[in-house]
């Protein structure tokens, strides 16, 4: 008795877990194979100092394999633990695709690889049909990593990404779509496209290139040697901000620094008809030291300090450009717009006030 019933139990776990031969009608298709999640069990992997965390979903648009990343610290200096789900789409027009592949392995270089691996059939049979453009389901991996020197290098497909923490080493994210959140990115270098997605930080200290195609960037505090920030429309918010040279593009995006932006070698600032606020502005004091805000429209407000080493230019084009500076100040200032309600072209008379600190 004990056999036929482990035999009829097996049987059932084959038919839950098993895609039909024949593909149903759409009704059944939303009745079968619904749920059911694919686990990828938690799996530890040793490794040593400089290994590389890496998450490969599949990339495109629009997004249908998309993988929610959690990579948070773990306690072990030598050890990287993965493990994490796939749940198909709750509804589905048409025969429901097989379920992609989710594996994890360790890599040539010592590190670990997260793979989502789509079926062949289903990826070779992509098309602009409707059942095409859905997405699949959606995966979800929590990563636990080492509390230093360990990268991270994750493609999430149009999934989510939140990093707790990476200390002396690289990050690169492609997020297609999905948001990015970091807590304190310590690193040599930060590359980010999120193809639509925000990013959310708490600091950044890396030489960082950032796209979001469309999606706002706001950063607690960002350093680093080369700062580049690409947001097609997105805004650019900072509290803090130490750079050596600076190059931020909004395309429409307003920019905000609200406490300080120190900047020793050279700044181009360009909003495209964004409002542009500069809190704290100093530095200008490397062999290039410029200055340049161009908002093409968009209101400027700057505030100088007296450690400014070099021009300030603004070009707002018919925009409104409001511009402080401490007592003493002699670095010139140039305006390009409009100051005090009129037109001009060159330098200026700003508004002078007492700073403190």
């Amino acid at each position: 008795m004990s056999a036929m019933l482990a035999r009829r139990s097996s049987a059932l776990a084959r038919a839950v877990f098993a895609y039909p031969a024949i593909a149903p009608t759409p009704s059944a298709s939303r009745r079968v194979m619904t749920t059911a999640p694919i686990d990828l069990a938690r799996r530890r992997f040793e490794v040593g100092v400089g290994s590389t965390l890496r998450v490969c979903a599949p990339d495109g648009w629009p997004p249908r394999w998309p993988v929610d990343v959690d990579v948070v610290v773990g306690e072990e200096y030598e050890a990287i633990t993965v493990e994490g789900s796939w749940k198909p789409a709750e509804s589905w027009e048409g025969a429901r695709p097989a379920p992609p592949a989710l594996d994890a392995h360790a890599t040539s270089d010592g590190g670990v690889i997260v793979t989502l691996t789509p079926t062949e059939a289903d990826a070779s049979g992509l098309s602009d049909a409707q059942a095409d453009m859905q997405p699949r389901g959606r995966g979800s991996l929590r990563c636990l990593v080492p509390p230093r020197f360990c990268g991270v290098d994750l493609t999430t497909g149009g999934g989510h990404c939140h990093v707790a923490q990476v200390v002396e080493s690289a990050v690169a994210v492609e997020s297609s779509g999905g948001d990015v959140a970091f807590g304190s990115i310590r690193g040599a270098n930060l590359r980010v496209n999120t193809a639509g997605g925000d990013l959310r930080a708490d600091t950044i200290t890396a030489d960082a290139v950032i796209g979001t195609d469309g999606g706002s960037v706001r950063v607690g505090k960002l350093v680093g040697r080369t700062l580049e920030v690409n947001t097609m429309g997105g805004d650019f918010v900072v509290g803090a901000l130490f750079g050596g040279v600076l190059r931020v593009d909004t395309a429409g995006g307003a920019v905000r620094v609200d406490k300080q932006t120190q900047v020793s070698d050279t700044a181009v600032v360009r909003s495209a008809g964004g409002d542009v606020t500069v809190g704290g502005l100093a530095g200008g004091d490397g062999e290039e030291g410029a200055i340049a805000v161009d908002t093409a429209g968009g209101r400027l407000v700057a505030e100088l300090r007296e450690s400014l080493r070099c021009p300030f230019d603004a070009y707002t084009g018919g925009g409104d450009a409001t511009v402080t500076v401490p007592e003493g100040f002699a670095i010139p200032v140039n305006v390009h717009g409009v100051h005090d309600g009129k037109r001009v072209s060159g330098a200026v008379e700003v508004g002078r006030v007492r700073q403190v600190g």
